[in-house]
């Protein structure tokens, strides 16, 4: 026997963008960045021989399975940009969310920094596969948007944005 509840659709409080903070640098910034990644994963995604040509030390040690691995980083690249589109509109749970996806992002770039600089200068180039000047680009692309995320999240937190409740007077 199952009994059914009775879920009331209880709407959330109207909110309104606070005048002082409309996040929208944020937004900008958000938008550039998932055209960005768009576009990069489109292009790895479709053409990955071309991509890993930039960056291995031999042209002969690309193989079908490290071409199939650079299309699954184009997938990873698309799903992280989902958070940044969900991200851009300037409602509740746009809002909510940037702070939280910047964290994350953050994060994944320090891990990701800190990998391609360890295998740039303590591993040989035939143990990796990749160039140490490709090693050190990957890294170096990675760090502006770092600086970035560090600027924003500590000296500039207004930037995200901010709502306020609506209370409705009776």
């Amino acid at each position: 026997m199952s009994t059914t509840y009775v879920h009331p659709q209880i709407p959330p409080p109207a909110v309104s963008i606070d005048p002082n903070a409309p996040g929208t640098i944020i937004r900008i910034a958000l938008a550039i960045e998932a055209l960005l990644n768009i576009t990069f994963g489109t292009y790895i995604l479709l053409a990955p021989t071309s991509f890993l040509e930039l960056l291995v030390s031999y042209p002969t040690s690309i193989n079908p399975l490290s071409a199939t691995l650079v299309q699954f980083l184009a997938a990873i690249i698309f799903a992280n940009t989902i958070p940044l589109l969900l991200a851009i509109p300037n409602t509740r749970r746009g809002i909510e969310m940037r702070v939280p996806t910047y964290y994350v992002l953050g994060f994944s770039e320090v891990g990701l920094i800190t990998l391609f600089a360890y295998l740039a200068l303590a591993k040989d180039e035939e143990d990796v596969g990749l160039t140490a000047k490709a090693l050190v680009n990957l890294a170096g692309n990675l760090v502006s948007p770092l600086v970035w995320r560090i600027f924003v999240l500590s000296k500039k937190p207004e930037w995200f944005g901010r709502y306020r409740n609506d209370v409705k007077r009776a």
